[in-house]
């Protein structure tokens, strides 16, 4: 931690110094030049005040940068081969940037178009301009819309991007499928996830301010991923800046349940660095117990607590005693009242020559400390049997939970570029993020299989999450042969989740009496201690070769290596019950232990450890013992994995007519996948697959303004290592207990769209979609709520249907009112019907017990029957103000698949509105305010029954937040 601390700090002074280089007295105009037919940068394009020899040249990215006095301009952008465009009045203020975008058009008739610099100001009008001649279908969101929405990070943009919706705040879901069937990436390459539960990673690590667009795609073409289904979502980082920036800003939140409350919960364990995000080593497990974990293993301590009672043998009571007082950190939460949620941000880049080339950097650095609460939280698990009566369920379990998690983050993104010349760059990137989380949890009411009339859970957690993504991408181009492009990329990546110290127990309460007996709630008061570690080596390269002048017709080839190597352990310490111990009997009784009364943190005190009574304080002579530990460790819940998926394809488009065009190929990609356990004997998951993945797309240019678009494709889905392993974790007492499966199998999905999109002005549009998606062996995941305690676990079904249309336009309310020119209005909305056939297994099931009113299918898990997402957005440069309300809301989704008679798990709908305003006080501060969560509706699950019976349910509280941002 200390070496990424001074790594970050060396970064930040170097760039703030290499500010001081920054030209006085000068302005620069940029932007990017792009072909009005195919949508790609057209390079060598130049850039020239009119009639001077000052100009510019656009790179590989289609980009330029022209470095001008202060004055109003004319210029001079040609290409050979496109109608020159002649712009006039453009204004160049002293150091400042004008953006100016361009769309030359190959109509020869056309010697000469004449605009003004007011006309093409527009950020978004080039991102459109991209998306309307893409070969493959596409929304995104330019970096002027996100801070129009008061976006801080890139999670929260994707919520204005079409059938799309975020999870936990992180995590996409495209379409409504899950986040199994959508794959987020930095600059083109995938990005791992650091929860092994997950698919896609944590979009909320990328800052904004680094972010140049995303791009979302929807059909899949074979120089994609082949695990690409519902989307691909492409994160582009700010490579070489066209001008110095430097942001700086702060921000508070006030949450309705969290803040100021004296009620909250936490940890008691607090180390000196938990408010950075690192644990100090706190909750480390003791060396101690690292040295005797064999002395230590098995139910009885393996014989230590009989042979430590002999006062000739003091080996084997040091060790009982010692282990025994050495795991102190505190059982019971402790309360606290915590303060605002708070927030800091830096971001700093800029371009400048560096022996005589262009020099680029960008860097960002974020953390914040978040704080959430709530309580009276809903958690049940019921079930159906054969003679259940069908107006009502069985209760297995039934609680209310009170919660309270501290989150703290911190993290960076750092960004080198250097061209060689125009047509050759080296980028280097590193994205470092590193978050905890300290949970606590109460939860009581009945556990039905006790046998009493009163449960309490308590839990204390604390997780640490770390990745590291490091990247060098090339990006070439070979005009002297065949204008040949070459992009590669070679990445590293480590992720991390550490879980050290896991604290639960559970007791019974009858009458007066506080019991906990192990046959009753499982496991006594037990330590558990998780850490996971993925190391991604990936390599990725493509040719692109252009088989035309004109640019519209080309080949593409070339192909990607991923090799992820996982480790993960699992460590487990329990009291012993023993039987001849009056601090500790199998029968616990906490109101009445021995003679005296005894509180909780009595009982799990030090003093209550180890050795309590010495031969001069028993009649028999022999030393006693109070608690002590146990280690239950089961090496078939440790395992290591590894995922190797290695592709090469080949595609071409091509214009077939002149209105028509032809995208096609075929990617070869072979999956070897295996998650293996590090006890003998155990069964391994492992998938091991050649995969070919066609795709053939058609584009039908209506008119200039308009598309047509037909495409299908074959890809595939897989399980991550974690659903393979044979591994059962367990998540509380009389939680659902989370498995693994080894005869997973991945899923092969089949793909039809069609869209048909109009842009009718610059920065408008207007689309409306139809998709057709069909699964072979999808993975669901699958509740048995019957037995002693629920299990969750991931099995694969036979087949599932999706189908689905999208409608989405984004227009500006001018054409009402001029009084209404600055108002932007933007919405998308998702229409899905998705069908899974139940297993015979299931159907045989409900008709021995008599169920002909059930279904004999269900939903596709994950998959909602609606998307819609709206913005209305406000936009003044003269007023220095930019607003944005938002709402979201998406559908009824399944969330977990029961057994044949138990009614299947739901989440319910939960509308979100938002609303976001900034003030541009002057050039350099801006003070921003934020309302979100304004509905703070009830976050629920409930079972698919007649009345409400709920698996889990609270509200997160609504958040009010202020900021201020200093920029340069």
């Amino acid at each position: 931690m200390k070496k990424t601390l001074k790594q970050i700090t060396f970064i930040i002074a170097l760039s703030i110094f290499s500010s001081s280089l920054v030209i006085a007295q000068s302005g620069k105009v940029t932007g990017k030049i792009v072909d009005g037919e195919t949508g790609e940068e057209l390079i060598g394009a130049t850039v020239q005040v009119k009639e001077t020899s000052t100009g510019a040249v656009t790179d590989i990215y289609g980009a330029y940068q022209l470095s001008v006095d202060p004055g109003t301009y004319d210029l001079v952008v040609s290409y050979v081969g496109y109608a020159t465009q002649n712009v006039q009045g453009v204004e160049v203020i002293e150091n400042k940037s004008v953006e100016l975008n361009f769309v030359l058009s190959t109509d020869v008739e056309l010697e000469e178009v004449i605009v003004t610099a007011a006309a093409i100001k527009d950020n978004d009008v080039t991102l459109l301009k991209i998306q309307k001649n893409a070969l493959a279908v596409q929304d995104g969101i330019s970096s002027r819309e996100m801070k129009q929405l008061g976006v801080s990070n890139a999670a929260e943009s994707m919520k204005q991007v079409t059938g799309a919706t975020i999870e936990d705040g992180k995590y996409v879901v495209m379409r409504g499928l899950g986040d199994r069937y959508s794959i987020t990436q930095l600059n083109g390459v995938t990005m791992p996830s650091a929860d092994p539960y997950r698919n896609s990673t944590s979009m909320d690590l990328v800052p904004a301010d680094m972010v140049d667009n995303i791009v979302t795609v929807k059909t899949y073409t074979p120089d994609q991923p082949g695990n690409f289904t519902g989307g691909k979502v492409d994160i582009t980082t700010k490579s070489l800046p066209d001008k110095f920036f430097m942001n700086f800003g702060v921000s508070t939140t006030y949450n309705t349940q969290a803040t100021f409350n004296e009620k909250f919960i936490t940890d008691g364990a607090n180390g000196k660095t938990d408010w950075l995000g690192y644990d100090d080593g706190t909750r480390s497990i003791p060396d101690v117990m690292k040295q005797n974990l064999d002395a230590l293993r098995g139910g009885g301590a393996n014989g230590l607590d009989r042979a430590g009672r002999d006062p000739a043998n003091e080996t084997a009571r040091s060790i009982l005693d010692q282990t025994a007082k050495s795991l102190d950190n505190p059982f019971i939460a402790e309360n606290q009242t915590v303060p605002l949620n708070y927030g800091v941000d830096f971001s700093v880049g800029n371009s400048l020559p560096l022996f005589g080339k262009n020099f680029g950097f960008s860097l960002g650095v974020s953390y914040s400390k978040d704080y959430n609460f709530y309580e009276s939280g809903d958690y049940g698990i019921y079930f159906a049997t054969r003679s259940t009566d069908t107006d009502q369920l069985n209760v297995n379990q039934r609680f209310d939970v009170t919660n309270g998690r501290k989150n703290a983050q911190l993290g960076g993104l750092l960004s080198l570029a250097y061209q060689f010349s125009p047509n050759h760059e080296l980028t280097f990137s590193n994205l470092y993020n590193h978050s905890n989380s300290v949970e606590a949890r109460i939860a009581n009411g009945v556990w039905v299989i006790t046998g009493k009339p009163f449960f309490e859970e308590r839990l204390v957690a604390y997780q640490e999450r770390e990745l590291n993504n490091t990247q060098l991408r090339g990006k070439h181009y070979f005009e002297g042969f065949g204008r040949l492009k070459l992009d590669w990329t070679a990445g590293y990546v480590v992720s991390s989740q550490d879980e050290p110290d896991t604290r639960i127990f559970g007791y019974n309460r009858d009458g007066d009496q506080y019991i906990m007996n192990q046959s009753e709630v499982g496991i006594l008061p037990s330590h558990f201690y998780r850490d996971l570690e993925d190391k991604q080596y990936s390599a990725k390269i493509d040719f692109t070769l252009p088989l035309s002048e004109e640019g519209n017709n080309e080949i593409k080839f070339g192909g990607n290596y991923t090799n992820i190597q996982r480790d993960f352990n699992e460590f487990f310490f329990s009291y012993v019950a023993q039987q001849n111990s009056s601090l500790n009997p199998s029968y616990v009784s906490f109101g009445q232990i021995g003679k005296e009364n005894i509180s909780f943190n009595e009982f799990f005190s030090v003093d209550n450890a180890g050795v309590v009574d010495t031969p001069e304080t028993t009649a028999a002579g022999i030393y006693g013992f109070g608690n002590y530990y146990a280690n239950l460790t089961q090496p078939r819940n440790s395992y290591t994995g590894e995922s190797i998926v290695t592709a090469g394809y080949l595609m071409a488009s091509y214009k077939v007519l002149p209105r028509l065009k032809l995208v096609g190929g075929a990617r070869l990609e072979t999956t070897d996948l295996n998650s293996e356990s590090k006890a003998e004997g155990v069964e391994s998951g492992s998938i091991n697959k050649i995969d070919l993945l066609p795709a053939l797309n058609a584009i039908f240019e209506l008119n200039e303004n308009s598309n047509f678009r037909a495409a299908a494709s074959q890809t595939i889905a897989r399980p991550n290592m974690r659903e393979i392993a044979p591994f059962a974790a367990i998540g509380g007492l009389a939680f659902p207990i989370v498995q693994g499966n080894p005869d997973l199998d991945r899923t092969l999905i089949q793909n039809y769209d069609l869209r048909y999109e109009a842009y009718p002005n610059p920065g408008e549009l207007f689309a409306i979609s139809a998709y057709f998606k069909n699964f072979e062996n999808p993975i669901v995941w699958q509740l048995t709520p019957s037995g002693s305690t629920a299990e969750i676990k991931p099995i694969n079904v036979d087949q599932a249907t999706v189908f689905g249309g999208e409608v989405e336009f984004r227009k500006s309310l001018g054409f009402i009112t001029s009084a209404l020119e600055d108002f932007k209005f933007s919405a998308n909305v998702s229409i899905i019907y998705s069908k899974v056939d139940k297993s015979a297994e299931e159907l045989a099931a409900l008709a021995n017990a008599d169920r002909p009113n059930i279904k004999n299918w269900r939903p596709f898990q994950g998959q909602s029957p609606y998307i819609v997402n709206a913005a209305l957005l406000y936009v003044n440069d003269d007023s220095g103000i930019e607003s944005a309300l938002s709402f979201n809301i998406w559908g009824e989704r399944l969330a977990l698949v029961t057994d044949a008679l138990t009614p299947d798990v739901y989440e319910q709908p939960r509308p979100s509105l938002n609303f976001n305003f900034k003030k541009q006080v002057n050039e350099r501060l801006s003070l921003g305010f934020k309302a979100n969560n304004l509905f703070n509706m009830e976050y629920a699950k409930n079972y698919d029954f007649p009345g409400t019976y709920t698996y889990e349910s609270f509200r997160e509280g609504r958040s009010f937040s202020l900021s201020i941002n200093y920029g340069i």
